[in-house]
């Protein structure tokens, strides 16, 4: 039994130690991405910190209708340069007062409800910043994807070439071919050689840029398996492009944005116009003072002069505007212009944001066609590859055939590897644009 202990110790560490090394290998995918532009973006960060101070001025701001109190004391010694400063005039004072408004119009509720405007906007504001930022992460990590594949497929290119160039090596070592054959082979595969050279570049730029928008320093490992293996949609999340928009529109936090915006300046204009109204308030004080000429008794008697002196005063204040040269007049029509303006501009954004959905849409649906069709053509240009080659092989073609068809295989597969992740990425941005770029809820 006591055998047992150490090996039962060594298979838990183990365990651990696995579990650990899994974590720390963990391959990401786009939700981790999200994740991690989530965490690290300035964006996202001080969007938040803009939330707390909104929260902070809606405190602040039911905090109107409870009183204001303010106490302080001073001591003052009055003295002719000619006379001993000990010898001088003491004197004092101690006041506590404040006020408290009666009437304004309702102007603290309207404050209130402006600074919980305010955070609302906050709210959307960072909503907002995370769609764009889902934006930029989406389309980064997409072409990093892209670029990933075309590496691989390049590779994958380069290596059937390099097999056709072994046909005709051996084809030429045992006579059957001329040299200029393996030339032309040759030449194919270091054109090849070079786009594989080419393409490692091109996808070490896009893991940088992925790297930059999630502003993530370190080593990224991403999995490239799983997406490899992910077919795109044969058809588009919305199959009517009405229902799109209304969703999108809907859920558009750049929309939200700007009518709360407008309910804001909405909001000042009411304030304004009670500017011009009669307020009523309430204002009160006690206080008490004390005077003793230290020349004439020789001593200070605090207390008496404390108590004889002690008052207050309670007083109601009304104040009614009779004139302001104008000014109220002129805030009252800049608001409204200003809600005007306001209100152009979301008329404006609403048709760009129209057109840009339409353009989305019919994009989206234009690339899930033509991805379809480009599987095609690329199980014909393999089917048409392989018989040309074993034709060359057995000596009924020549080798111009061959590798004009090769290079029509590397087209149609470099385009329906780019339409591949065309589509899975335009059908993400129309996820985006459904959810409003809540990323919890936009699947991969």
């Amino acid at each position: 039994m006591r055998q047992t202990f150490p090996n039962l110790s060594i298979m838990i560490l183990f365990l651990l130690l696995s579990n650990q090394l899994s974590i720390a290998q963990k391959k990401l995918r786009l939700a981790d991405c999200f994740e991690i532009a989530r965490a690290n973006r300035s964006e996202i960060k001080n969007a938040r910190l803009e939330i707390q101070n909104s929260g902070h001025e809606l405190s602040s701001a039911k905090q109107g209708f409870l009183p204001t109190l303010n106490a302080g004391i001073s001591h003052n010694l009055n003295y002719t340069a000619k006379d001993n400063p000990l010898w001088g005039q003491y004197s004092g004072n101690a006041h506590m007062g404040g006020s408290m408004p009666l009437f304004d119009w309702f102007n603290t509720w309207k404050t209130i409800e402006l600074a919980n405007t305010s955070l609302n906007l906050q709210n959307v504001g960072l909503q907002q910043e995370e769609f764009l930022i889902g934006l930029s992460v989406v389309e980064a990590f997409y072409n990093l994807l892209f670029r990933h594949e075309q590496f691989i497929a390049n590779k994958r290119q380069l290596s059937i070439t390099d097999s056709i160039l072994n046909y005709t090596k051996t084809l030429f070592e045992s006579g059957k071919i001329i040299y200029n054959d393996v030339e032309e082979s040759r030449l194919q595969y270091l054109k090849e050689e070079n786009n594989v050279v080419v393409a490692k570049a091109v996808y070490d730029q896009a893991l940088v840029s992925l790297k930059n928008v999630l502003q993530m320093n370190g080593e990224m490992d991403i999995d490239f398996d799983y997406y490899q293996q992910k077919e795109p949609e044969k058809v588009l999340i919305f199959n009517d492009y009405a229902e799109y928009e209304k969703v999108a529109i809907e859920n558009n936090p750049f929309l939200e944005l700007l009518f709360i915006q407008k309910e804001s300046i909405e909001m000042n204009h009411l304030i304004s116009k009670s500017q011009n109204r009669p307020s009523l308030g309430i204002n009160y004080s006690l206080s008490s003072t004390y005077s003793q000429n230290f020349m004439e008794t020789g001593h200070i008697s605090l207390r008496k002069n404390l108590e004889d002196t002690f008052g207050g005063l309670i007083e109601f204040k009304l104040v009614i505007p009779v004139f302001n040269r104008r000014s109220y007049k002129t805030d009252i029509a800049i608001m409204k212009n200003n809600i005007q303006k306001q209100q152009n501009i979301i008329d404006s954004e609403l048709n760009n944001l129209l057109s840009s959905l339409k353009k989305q849409f019919l994009d989206a649906r234009s690339t899930v066609n033509q991805f379809t069709l480009s599987e095609q053509e690329f199980n014909s240009i393999q089917s048409i590859l392989k018989n040309r080659t074993r034709l060359y092989v057995n000596g009924k073609d020549n080798i111009f055939m061959v590798l004009t068809y090769k290079r029509q295989y590397n087209e149609i597969e470099n385009a329906l590897i780019l339409l591949k992740f065309q589509s899975l990425l335009k059908n993400h941005i129309l996820h985006l644009y459904e959810t409003g770029g809540t990323w919890d809820t936009v699947s991969e």
